[in-house]
């Protein structure tokens, strides 16, 4: 991710990122675990989507946890601060 900061997924993870837009990237995650940390410097919006859930993310380092069977998502933020949407 360059300048913006760090995505890391565990192995066995499925997901995909997209571009919307200069500023603006969705990351979709299909299942698994993934570790990130994005620089609060950032101008980029970054969105995670994982089944019905939706986490709206800025300059923040969290850990997402998806279970696509169950459609649990986990979030623990380590620092700033994360909005989910969605679920049921």
């Amino acid at each position: 991710l360059g300048e913006d900061g760090v995505i890391e997924l565990h192995a066995g993870t499925r997901g995909r990122m997209q571009r919307l837009a200069p500023d603006r990237t969705r990351v979709i995650v299909e299942s698994g675990r993934l570790d990130v940390d994005l620089r609060p410097t950032s101008t980029r919006q970054w969105a995670f989507h994982a089944g019905a859930y939706r986490v709206q993310v800025a300059g923040t380092s969290f850990e997402m946890d998806y279970r696509p069977a169950t459609d649990e998502v986990d979030v623990r933020v380590a620092r700033g601060q994360v909005t989910v949407a969605g679920g049921h």
